[in-house]
């Protein structure tokens, strides 16, 4: 997860989109709140796969993650 969060910002790193999509995608296959939210933001920055991105923040603000309800509230 951590890879795909330095992956998506190009810290300590070359930026790598793509990379970090299949980083955070592993991470949040595995119930990672964090990389399901890291990948909502990622699909936002990139502004591709608006219906994912909200399922990712839907996965995530189910389990509590402050930020993820917070993302998901402001998407609408």
């Amino acid at each position: 997860m951590l890879l795909g969060t330095c992956l998506m910002a190009g810290e300590g790193i070359q930026q790598d989109l793509e990379e970090a999509e299949r980083w955070l995608k592993s991470a949040a296959n595995q119930e990672n709140e964090l990389a399901k939210r890291q990948l909502a933001m990622l699909y936002i920055m990139e502004n591709t796969h608006a219906e994912e991105a909200v399922k990712y923040l839907q996965k995530a603000a189910k389990k509590r993650d402050v930020v993820g309800q917070f993302l998901l509230g402001i998407s609408f």
